[in-house]
């Protein structure tokens, strides 16, 4: 019987080869990898923002001044009119309007449109923790480095985070650690931290209070304590119905409060 050989053509590679192909291809991948940068390189603490441009009234005088701490100018309502909106703004007296860029996949946009605006627009940013999954979030380090740098631009001007307990309790650790991150970050450059939760409020407190214990027995703070302003906090997103307990505790602390529409309305 005649035998037939087969020409396979390299349709099947020796696993020896595969092997190697695999690791060349791991190699080039590893080299293309930007490497994570040194945070005690980068400047200690954020730049002064730019000064307000308070606009005068033909007859020489000033109108009343308003800043708009918390407008959405990253809305898709406003792709096509965005500059006449920021011109009519000003026009009425409002002299600066902060946007709160808590959507980190639109940071970039955000600061273009701070950009082109000195002295009118700012920004708060961070890391939403509705973009925290599960467990162990690999895109942790990454964020935080690219928090890092939009947080020394001169328009930034307060960091945000939240904790939110009423999610699944996966989640729970990642947030935090989150927002762990974010009250580090914002106590090394110096930049107030505006923080909202669910359910996490006495957690909050708890880090707060640890943060204030450990600056008054750090002698580096104690020394420089007429140089360096205080942590500056500030709690948003209240519903009203949170433990008036809690809420006399963050007033000790020296906490400030954002309200909102809907506190006012459960209150009256």
């Amino acid at each position: 019987m005649n035998s037939i050989r087969v020409d396979r053509r390299g349709g099947r590679e020796g696993k020896k080869s595969l092997r190697k192909s695999k690791q060349a291809v791991f190699a080039q991948q590893q080299q293309s990898v930007k490497p994570r940068q040194d945070w005690s390189l980068r400047p200690k603490t954020s730049p002064a923002p730019p000064p307000f441009r308070i606009n005068t009234l033909p007859d020489g005088s000033q109108p009343v001044s308003f800043i708009d701490g918390g407008c959405n100018l990253l809305s898709r309502e406003f792709d096509r009119d965005l500059n006449n909106v920021i011109t009519r703004a000003s026009e009425t007296g409002v002299v600066a309007m902060v946007i709160d860029c808590s959507n980190f996949d639109r940071v970039d946009e955000c600061l273009k449109i701070v950009k082109q605006y000195p002295g009118q627009i700012y920004c708060t940013v961070g890391v939403c923790s509705d973009m925290i999954k599960k467990n162990n979030d690999k895109m942790h380090d990454q964020r935080m480095d690219k928090l890092h740098e939009v947080a020394l631009q001169r328009e930034t001007v307060a960091l945000s985070s939240d904790i939110d307990f009423t999610r699944d309790m996966g989640t729970h650790y990642p947030q935090e650690k989150m927002f762990d991150a974010h009250f580090q970050l914002a106590q090394q450059l110096q930049l107030p931290l505006i923080m909202s939760q669910k359910g996490a409020l006495e957690k909050i407190i708890e880090k707060i209070n640890a943060a204030q214990s450990a600056s008054a027995t750090d002698p580096a703070a104690v020394t420089t304590s007429t140089a360096v302003p205080p942590f500056r906090f500030a709690m948003q997103g209240l519903a009203g119905d949170e433990n008036p307990a809690l809420l006399t505790t963050l007033v000790k602390l020296g906490v400030y409060f954002i309200i909102s529409p809907q506190f006012c309305d459960v209150l009256t």
